[in-house]
């Protein structure tokens, strides 16, 4: 707000008319309150997105978002009799479910192979232990869910508010509280969320065999992503015999892609996964640009985390050309916030 104030609400009549946004001419300085009410009402602008100086995007992802609420509340007002289209019972569509789930459920890694010869491996095993440990606990609370609802539903067991609660979700493609509460935050629905866990586990079982450093690895598919950004800032640290507290992340976009990537980076850790969302990253120019028309995110290329010694090399002196882009796990951003990646841009930052 502080940055549209200085560049056209000057206390002068340099900007007077001057189109400030589409169909809005700047008035004279010095108007009341109530003329420059006047002054906009009598332009005939309309509200969109262009209007407050964003993207035309936003206005498709506020469509799609307002279309989603619709649908879920649609859902909740469901009574769970009979589905007219597909004309199956709420019972009936879960049962499918669950037995599709337990066939898809990825295996769980045995945490005592992994263990083997851990005092040797350095810090990243700690973090692909405590994401084993993690995953472990989440496809055992699967597992065993699924199988009491699986009883429920033949009529073998008495069913109880919990897993009638869980059966609804299931036959609605959403992810049970219950798994929620054991795993990572996600806005996925059912199907492509028990999808992405299994690739997830995936990525640990390939650890798994040797215990080494991946050439790249998945941080959006780690529970606790904080963890591994720490590992290499210990890793870097301990290497440099560096202070833990002075040393931070910084990051480099390369431009290759993941399956392009053929030996672990010498300093720090490749990593892939991330989108952006609001802006798209140019490979040719290595910079932000603006996002394409009805191109909601953009994914990235790998990005090299590295470590950098902040009584030696000063953050701020690379981030004169950079936006400081703050990096979620979810779109709904909060409480998921990861870290934040300097992305080269030629437009100013605070644009």
């Amino acid at each position: 707000a502080r940055t549209l104030v200085e560049a056209l609400l000057l206390e002068d009549n340099s900007h007077v008319g001057a189109e400030l946004i589409p169909g809005l001419v700047a008035p004279e300085w010095g108007l009341k309150a109530s003329e420059l009410a006047d002054h906009i009402a009598s332009s005939g602008l309309k509200e969109s997105p262009s209007t407050i100086w964003m993207h035309p995007n936003v206005e498709v992802g506020i469509g799609l978002m307002h279309d989603s609420e619709l649908i879920d509340g649609m859902l909740e007002l469901y009574d769970g009799t009979k589905r007219p289209q597909a004309g199956a019972s709420v019972q009936e569509r879960a049962s499918i479910v669950v037995d599709d789930i337990l066939e898809r459920l990825p295996p769980q890694v045995q945490v005592s192979q992994a263990r083997l010869g851990m005092e040797e491996r350095g810090t990243y095993i700690y973090v692909f232990l405590q994401e084993i440990e993690r995953s472990r606990q989440l496809t055992g609370t699967i597992r065993s869910s699924l199988v009491e609802l699986g009883n429920c539903l033949k009529g073998d067991i008495q069913a109880s508010e919990a897993t009638d609660a869980m059966m609804l979700s299931i036959a609605n493609n959403k992810v049970p509280s219950v798994w929620e509460k054991a795993a990572y935050p996600s806005l996925l629905p059912l199907g492509a969320w028990v999808s992405n866990l299994s690739d997830r586990v995936h990525q640990l079982l390939e650890w798994s065999n040797d215990f080494q450093l991946p050439k790249v690895t998945w941080l959006s598919g780690l529970f606790v992503p904080q963890s591994f950004l720490t590992a290499v800032a210990q890793a870097t640290a301990v290497r440099n015999e560096w202070p833990l507290e002075h040393t931070m992340i910084q990051t480099e976009v390369t431009k290759k892609r993941h399956t392009e990537i053929g030996a672990s980076a010498r300093d720090g850790a490749y990593v892939h996964g991330l989108y952006i969302e609001g802006a798209r990253w140019d490979e040719r120019a290595a910079c932000l640009e603006e996002s394409r028309p009805k191109e909601l995110v953009c994914s990235m290329p790998v990005l090299l985390l590295k470590a950098i010694n902040t009584q030696m090399h000063s953050p701020e002196s690379d981030a004169g050309d950079a936006y400081q882009c703050p990096v979620y796990r979810t779109q709904q951003r909060g409480a998921t916030h990861v870290f934040t990646a300097s992305l080269r841009t030629k437009a100013p930052p605070a644009k």
